[in-house]
């Protein structure tokens, strides 16, 4: 190979040509890896602004719920769920005489009551009664749909019932129902 001499145009033309290719292989070792990071961080910055898109969403939903749930609080709708403000015993008594009415209307027969210990239910108070009575199914039927669809709102647990026997054929009430009936009050302050 025949090298031109130094300071001549062709010389200088191949030097400049080494340098750019020299500076080319340079660049693409460089460039392409830079390339590629910056291509990963434009990929989190896009994931990142959806997440963010949706957790703005989310407070905005979130929002509108405490505006909804403070409007509940204050409106009238919550308080034909619970009972009026009163003491424990007055509140008792109250429910007390809703149930032997219910019980009474159905045609079951109230054996036994007994007062629970009122409790604090968040910002209520629960009081309760357990109760025993003698029914069939008809009139077992009719107290758990008016408990059901009472007002303020009177809510079961620990209800049990027991047929007599299988030879009770005939007999009025053949259940024996024990269940706990709560109800809710404003709590005290």
């Amino acid at each position: 190979m025949v090298m031109p001499r130094p300071g001549t145009i062709a010389s200088r033309l191949i030097a400049l040509g080494l340098l750019v290719a020299v500076a080319a292989a340079i660049g693409f070792g460089a460039v392409r890896p830079i390339a590629a990071v910056y291509a990963s961080m434009f990929q989190e910055v896009r994931q990142l602004r959806q997440t963010l898109a949706s957790h703005q969403q989310t407070e905005r939903e979130a929002e509108k719920l405490r505006h909804q749930l403070a409007e509940l609080r204050t409106a009238g709708p919550l308080s034909s769920l619970v009972m009026a403000p009163s003491s424990d015993g007055a509140a008792l008594a109250k429910l007390q005489g809703q149930l032997a009415q219910t019980i009474e209307s159905s045609g079951a027969l109230l054996t036994s009551i007994q007062a629970l210990p009122a409790q604090p239910a968040g910002a209520l108070r629960r009081v309760g009664l357990r109760l025993q009575v003698t029914a069939d199914t008809n009139s077992l039927r009719a107290i758990l749909h008016a408990l059901e669809f009472a007002r303020p709102i009177a809510v079961l647990d620990n209800v049990f019932v027991h047929s007599q026997s299988a030879r009770a054929v005939g007999v009025e009430r053949p259940l024996t129902v024990r269940l706990d009936v709560f109800a809710f009050l404003p709590g005290q302050a």
